[in-house]
């Protein structure tokens, strides 16, 4: 998007959020306590303090980021600055499933299906921190081995986790043909080589789910969902606008649901309501406190219209979208900020090779609009490489 819209922007002026972390049941369960992720949450330590990383195995180390990664807040000395909620604090407000996995759990059981854990090559993302308060991943996957939802899987089975370098080391020694697809090698390396040679790869044996596993994530596919979802929202804003895991989870248990995709489209529906109701008060504070903003704000969002409605009428039409554009600009420019537009007809003109006018265009934009002097020099500056090598050619002809 270029622009937000008239509601979004004035909601942005007037909304001011509202903490909705609330507490959704206090009940414990009989999960082992080192599952827990240990952390130094002495408030005393500020935004830069860093979680506690010691029980995390010297061998998986390299599998995460220098510990002064893992602040506990997210975008700490900022604004946008969140406090990290630990699995151990999640546990307090998040229901557990009927086989008492919590939602962090089930996820690491959606990554361990795509047999890429424990040890992935590129290593466990921050998310399981900042996201999911998880900060030493193998513990957890090492606990839920331990309640039966995933197993090591056979040797064998994870040859795939090898290089293309190693499959085809293997395969030389042993007879075999190189050439091919990864997939072509990892089957003959299966086929050809034995187990012990494969062990002295070092290979690093994956988890694969249990039947056990597998029906946990088949009943908690909302996770799995969610976490992939677009258009998600923080816990510090009104409960009836979130959109995120927590408060899917929350709803589920409380109306005892299984329907989670209708559950997540009412959702929605109700974000969508009452961000529009909140935006209509917001509408009437702005008419009644700064008519001028607000009718700025209209103008707006007129022209962002109607630009959107032309485009969409010559976008087969070249010659007349230019003319169109043109007229934008004899008739004052963009009333609204956007990079996008701002440069559409300089781009226009750049693909018909209209340099000339390309370059007079950049260079009122970058009078007239400060905030985007940069790219409108970068523009200048292509435009007249482009001119001089045009130039170049014709002497040599």
């Amino acid at each position: 998007m270029i622009c937000m819209g008239l509601f979004s922007r004035i909601a942005s002026i007037f909304h001011e959020k509202e903490s909705s972390v609330k507490s959704v049941d206090e009940r414990k369960t009989d999960e082992p306590a080192f599952l827990s992720t240990s952390v130094g949450m002495n408030e005393n330590t500020g935004r830069m303090g860093y979680a506690d990383s010691s029980s995390i195995a010297l061998d998986e180390r390299k599998f995460y980021q220098p510990d002064d990664y893992y602040t506990l807040y997210s975008y700490p000395e900022t604004d946008m600055g969140h406090r990290v909620i630990t699995f151990e604090e999640r546990k307090k407000t998040c229901i557990p499933s009927e086989r008492g996995l919590y939602v962090a759990e089930i996820l690491l059981l959606d990554y361990c299906q795509k047999g890429k854990y424990p040890k992935p090559d590129s290593g466990y993302p921050g998310f399981w921190w900042f996201e999911y308060g998880i900060r030493d991943v193998g513990h957890a996957l090492e606990s839920l081995r331990e309640r039966g939802f995933i197993e090591p899987m056979p040797l064998m089975q994870s040859v795939g986790s090898l290089n293309v370098a190693d499959l085809k080391k293997l395969l030389r020694r042993y007879g075999g043909p190189v050439s091919g697809k990864k997939a072509e090698l990892v089957k003959r390396v299966q086929e050809n080589v034995p187990e012990e040679a494969v062990a002295e790869t070092g290979l690093i044996q994956k988890y694969r789910l249990t039947d056990l596993g597998r029906k946990e994530l088949e009943e908690n596919a909302y996770v799995s969902y969610m976490h992939r979802a677009s258009g998600l929202t923080m816990e510090d804003v009104p409960e009836d606008q979130q959109f995120n895991v927590w408060i899917v989870n929350k709803k589920l248990h409380e109306e005892g649901r299984t329907d989670w995709k209708n559950l997540i489209d009412e959702i929605q529906q109700k974000r969508r309501r009452s961000i529009e109701e909140t935006n209509r008060a917001s509408i009437e504070n702005l008419k009644k406190f700064d008519p001028k903003g607000y009718e700025k704000l209209r103008a707006q969002d007129e022209q962002i219209d109607f630009i959107q409605k032309m485009e969409a009428k010559y976008h087969e039409d070249e010659d007349a979208l230019v003319v169109f554009w043109e007229e934008i600009w004899e008739n004052g420019g963009l009333k609204f900020e956007g990079a996008h537009w701002l440069f559409r007809l300089p781009d226009l003109y750049l693909k018909r090779g209209q340099l000339d006018q390309a370059l007079k265009l950049c260079k009122q934009i970058k009078i007239q609009k400060r905030n985007y002097a940069d790219k409108a020099e970068f523009y200048i500056s292509r435009i007249e490489t482009m001119k001089k090598k045009d130039m170049e050619k014709g002497t040599k002809k």
